[in-house]
């Protein structure tokens, strides 16, 4: 059976992936309220990512609930858990480097996204941050709203969406890859106990083969 520090510490990393899970659930559902200028930089296939890792890590954990209070021989519950923990670290680094990757060319990218955007998304967006087009008024601007009368005379949209998106982005990525330790720390503290339990189901067919109890 394993020490009773390894089960503290497997129990440890079992909670921080259930709390990751929900977090990323949590904040994937949040998001979606109506907010123009987050759900310009955090699109609607970020939050769909986020979700589908959330629930990932979700079902890991409940496999790992299951393997975990099998009798102490059983470890393919455990051995399963490892399976999932290993596509969870694949599918936050695939997740991960696309949101690092997308802030390496911000300005190429959020150009593209306003010149795709809706005029009343562009409006919305314009008149929460009191601007007017993207670099200035006359670069994709829509003249409605705070910008009827400021086309001309208001700064443009892009340094208020770049000092939002690179703060925000870089606190999503770096939480991604923070979770990334909790599912390597959840995938050598399962190790551990797999590992404890067959060393103790050896020692007992050994013992059992020797009529003693000797060896447990």
């Amino acid at each position: 059976m394993p020490s009773l520090q390894l089960k503290t510490t497997w129990s440890i990393f079992s909670f921080l992936m259930l709390a990751a899970g929900a977090v990323m659930i949590a904040f994937s559902v949040i998001w979606r309220a109506p907010d123009p200028l987050r759900n310009f930089v955090i699109s609607e296939m970020d939050l769909d990512a986020a979700l589908i890792l959330g629930i990932m890590f979700s079902i890991t954990w409940v496999i790992s609930i299951g393997g975990f209070i099998q009798q102490n021989h059983v470890v393919m519950g455990l051995i399963i858990t490892n399976w999932a923990l290993i596509l969870d670290a694949a599918a936050t680094i695939v997740v991960g480097c696309i949101v690092w990757f997308y802030t390496l060319t911000p300005t190429k990218n959020y150009l593209e996204q306003w010149q795709t955007a809706d005029t009343q998304t562009i409006q919305m967006i314009q008149d929460s941050l009191s601007c007017c087009g993207y670099r200035n008024g006359t670069e994709f601007g829509v003249p409605t709203g705070f910008c009827a009368t400021n086309i001309n005379t208001a700064p443009g949209c892009y340094p208020k969406i770049f000092s939002y998106a690179d703060q925000t982005l870089n606190n999503v990525f770096t939480t991604i890859f923070g979770f990334m330790g909790v599912v390597i720390g959840f995938f050598l503290a399962t190790v551990c106990v797999v590992n404890k339990r067959r060393e103790r189901e050896r020692f007992r067919k050994i013992d059992a083969k020797r009529g003693g109890r000797g060896f447990v």
